[in-house]
């Protein structure tokens, strides 16, 4: 009986009206089973298209205005020494903090600490010495 249910959970067979079995083509059992299902998907990617093509358009955009002159009144220059020493700890503090804790001996991506140049694993599997900072 699990087989029967199996063909008509796929729509490779149906009851007509005297409760008999008949066979249907693989193709319109395909349409039966997936017709709503693809119908939906096809929804869905046109408007997921929109979306990109909408995305898209902005990529000029955005280049031209990367690229284009940034007025001096627009951008704060610090020429004094300590002001300069704030800003880079500001930084600095804020990359130790921002993702994982690291491990003893290792450095965050983004951090200013020292980089070991060397393999990032024994072939043994374990490390005695620090691995390199990601």
């Amino acid at each position: 009986m699990a087989s029967i249910n199996r063909l008509l959970d796929l729509c490779l067979i149906r009851l007509d009206e005297d409760n008999r079995y008949e066979a249907v083509s693989p193709a319109l059992a395909e349409s039966l089973a997936l017709g709503a299902e693809e119908l939906e998907l096809s929804s869905r990617r046109v408007g997921l298209e929109t979306r990109r093509a909408a995305i898209r358009q902005i990529g000029p955009q955005w280049t031209a205005a990367l690229n284009a002159n940034v007025p001096s009144s627009a951008v704060d220059t610090i020429y004094d020494a300590e002001g300069i020493a704030n800003v880079l700890m500001h930084y600095a503090e804020s990359s130790q903090r921002g993702g994982a804790v690291p491990s003893a001996g290792q450095t965050t991506a983004g951090s200013c600490g020292p980089r070991w140049f060397g393999p990032s694993a024994c072939p043994t599997g374990r490390m005695v010495e620090p691995t390199t900072a990601a």
